[in-house]
């Protein structure tokens, strides 16, 4: 409807005001975005991505490679695993915008693969922000490598051993 994409507009407007980076990286993904998501949604996703900006260039660098990556990912994740992997990614940022970064970058592969293992990772990945961050890029790494005869229900049990 015509009122979503006032809403939209409006949003990208928003963000360049905020930063004029962040509203070319939001336009350029949205022609993807749009289709797969409800249209009330497309405010939350504008919000999240910059969220990730604190006015800084390696925050906005973060933000830019949300949006840049969220074609892919927002596909395979409903809003509120979104929200949790833009949480993930903000509390990672606050300790390495570099760590983050990979997070994104790695994780726009990593998770596309996943199916109903996504949120037991996703929440082992929230117990390294808080308690060892630095290892979360090798562990990304190693969940990108388990091998593909090994079923999901697997990997779930897995990834929650290792939260306990």
């Amino acid at each position: 409807p015509f009122e979503s994409v006032i809403l939209w507009a409006n949003k990208g407007l928003e963000l360049t005001k905020l930063s004029p980076l962040l509203a070319g990286a939001f336009f350029r993904s949205s022609p993807e975005v749009i289709p797969v998501v409800r249209a009330n949604y497309i405010a939350r996703w504008a919000d999240l991505g910059s969220g990730l900006f604190d006015g800084t260039w390696r925050s906005s660098n973060l933000a830019v490679t949300f949006f840049d990556v969220s074609p892919k990912i927002i596909r395979h994740f409903p809003p509120w695993e979104l929200e949790r992997l833009c949480a993930l990614i903000g509390s990672v940022a606050s300790r390495s915008h570099d760590t983050a970064m990979d997070c994104l970058t790695t994780g726009s592969k990593v998770f596309t693969e996943m199916t109903t293992e996504r949120e037991p990772f996703v929440t082992l990945l929230h117990s390294l922000a808080d308690e060892n961050w630095s290892q979360i890029k090798g562990c990304m790494k190693i969940a990108g490598n388990l091998p593909e005869s090994m079923d999901t229900n697997t990997k779930s049990h897995l990834f929650r051993r290792c939260v306990r």
